[in-house]
């Protein structure tokens, strides 16, 4: 689908990381909310900025599954250890060894404005990665997405579901993909995924999912 909505949680995020004291933000919010949506509308909008404060921004994604069809089924070759996260990077950025790849994204911190992506943090929340982001936001800005975020080393952005407006616009933009545009009225539409699947788009997506699979 489009995306959709999000156009105040986009700004407010955007302006926290413009704010000097503001090293480490972290997008809070339950699973399926829509926190990888957001963050990557976000860095889009900034890449086709040319006013965009960052020289440089490094996307590292720790998600482990996804939703297919409408069951959940692991990524293949997903980051699940701190070295393998140096391992993937180190193909885009250099570096031979885990020291090397870590200290170079540390250079690259200190001679350039630099943006630094974590993305569901909750699967590896573990003392090395927390060693790396404190070294690295001494230079460069952090930006994390999780379910439980780092605690004292943050400032967090909560995220909640989307407002009743958006789940409408998302919900007959995902009936008509699917061939259901006419099976709701408006009211059950607010009954079912507003209330019942509390404006989470991952539910939304994968309950009409799970009806066009029968």
């Amino acid at each position: 689908t489009s995306f959709v909505g999000r156009s105040k949680e986009i700004a407010e995020i955007r302006a926290m990381l413009k704010r000097k004291n503001v090293n480490i933000l972290s997008v809070i919010g339950d699973g399926g909310v829509g926190k990888t949506a957001i963050t990557l509308k976000l860095l889009y909008d900034m890449l086709d900025d040319p006013e965009c404060v960052f020289d440089i921004i490094i996307w590292t994604s720790l998600k482990t599954s996804e939703l297919s069809d409408y069951t959940f089924s692991d990524i293949a070759d997903s980051i699940k250890t701190t070295a393998k996260m140096y391992e993937k990077l180190s193909d885009f950025i250099g570096g031979e060894s885990f020291d090397d790849t870590k200290s170079f994204i540390i250079d690259l911190a200190k001679n350039f404005n630099t943006l630094f992506v974590l993305d569901n943090l909750e699967t590896l929340n573990t003392a090395d990665i927390r060693d790396f982001i404190d070294e690295f936001s001494e230079h460069g800005k952090v930006l994390i997405t999780s379910r439980i975020g780092l605690g004292e080393m943050e400032h967090r952005y909560k995220l909640t579901g989307l407002s009743e407006n958006d789940v409408i616009a998302y919900v007959d933009i995902l009936l008509e993909l699917y061939g259901y545009s006419c099976l709701y009225t408006d009211d059950r539409k607010k009954e079912l995924f507003v209330n019942e699947l509390h404006s989470n788009p991952l539910a939304i997506k994968w309950f009409v999912k799970c009806l066009y699979s029968g």
